[in-house]
């Protein structure tokens, strides 16, 4: 009875572990996705050309780890479907990646095909309050000690790019 029930365990192990491969594939496009739409929507808002917007969506989706070898990558703007369809102030990242099959390679012929869809919107923002300007320095705005500072409709910016651009002690 086991010898009889082994394969099936050992089948069920492999396309359970294969499914998890795929899901964990989709979770990885899709986050490519939405960083894609928001570097698209970056440009948009600049005034940039769908080309450019194109382009610094294709970097983004690459950094957070599409591979270009395994599929293609679409923008649109303005979107062709979903809530957004038309709307100029809006981008579409749909991206696809084929998969190759491993253990399903023996009952299924063909790729696995996953895609991911993102739509990223610009909108006006709330105005800045304070406002730090340099490029890169730590500490650029900086609240300590025993201060209160409340701020009514609008925000706390740095333009420095260092990881403690903003400080609270």
């Amino acid at each position: 009875m086991i010898a009889l029930s082994m394969p099936l365990f050992v089948g069920g192990l492999g396309f359970g572990a294969e499914t998890g491969y795929w899901y964990f594939n989709q979770r990885k496009l899709q986050n490519a996705a939405d960083v894609a739409a928001y570097a698209a929507a970056t440009e948009l808002r600049a005034g940039h050309s769908a080309a450019d917007q194109a382009t610094a969506a294709t970097a983004a989706a690459v950094e957070t780890g599409y591979l270009a070898s395994r599929g293609d990558i679409a923008t649109s703007s303005p979107p062709t479907g979903g809530a957004f369809a038309g709307d100029v102030s809006a981008v579409e990242i749909e991206i696809e990646e084929r998969l190759p099959r491993l253990f399903s390679g023996l009952f299924a012929d063909g790729d696995v095909r996953l895609t991911g869809r993102a739509v990223a919107q610009i909108s006006e923002g709330v105005p800045t309050c304070v406002l730090a300007l340099h490029p890169d320095r730590s500490g650029a705005v900086t609240f300590t000690g025993s201060t209160e500072t409340i701020l009514v409709g609008c925000n706390v910016h740095s333009n420095s790019i260092a990881e403690d651009s903003v400080e609270v002690t």
